[in-house]
Formats: structure tokens, sequence, C-alpha cells
């Protein structure tokens, strides 16, 4: 039996690395993340070394985002089997 978790990325420092690490990972698989307007209007965008949403989509990554601050999920199933 197969264990499912969420897998999150965020935008900051110690994001950085695991983006760049996880290009394999994350290739051609679909997720969710704050888009690039969200943090463009937070002001975030001024704080951090590239765009998350971009770098996702960027490295192959299928993104999906939802309105402005609401919540939004995007379900693939396990990507990481556990066991």
């Amino acid at each position: 039996m197969l264990a499912c978790a969420p897998v999150a990325f965020a935008t900051f420092q110690g994001a950085l690395r695991c983006v760049v690490l996880c290009v394999q990972l994350i290739k051609g698989h679909t997720l969710t993340c704050f888009s690039d307007a969200e943090e463009q209007s937070s002001g975030k965008d001024k704080l951090v070394p590239f765009l998350l949403e971009s770098r996702l989509r960027e490295n192959g990554a299928e993104v999906v985002t939802g309105e402005l601050a609401k919540p939004c999920l995007a379900y693939l199933g396990c990507l990481l089997p556990s066991g």
C-alpha cells in the first residue's frame, strides 16, 4: 500500500536548493504554488531571486493557479511512494 503526502514548495531561501535539485522530481507533474501575480501583488517578488510559478514552469511542471489570495488545490496522486 502506498501512502501519499502533499508536496509543497515555498518562496524562501531554503526552497532554492529544493527547486534546483528537484527538477526531475517535478518535471511533468501538476503542482500548485503562489502565483507570480500573488507574489508581485504582495511585494514578495522584490525579496526573492525568482518567481516560483515561473521557475516551476521553466523546469517542466504543470502549474495550476487560482484567483489571487484564494485557495487552490491540484491533485496528482502519489508523487513519492513510501515504504
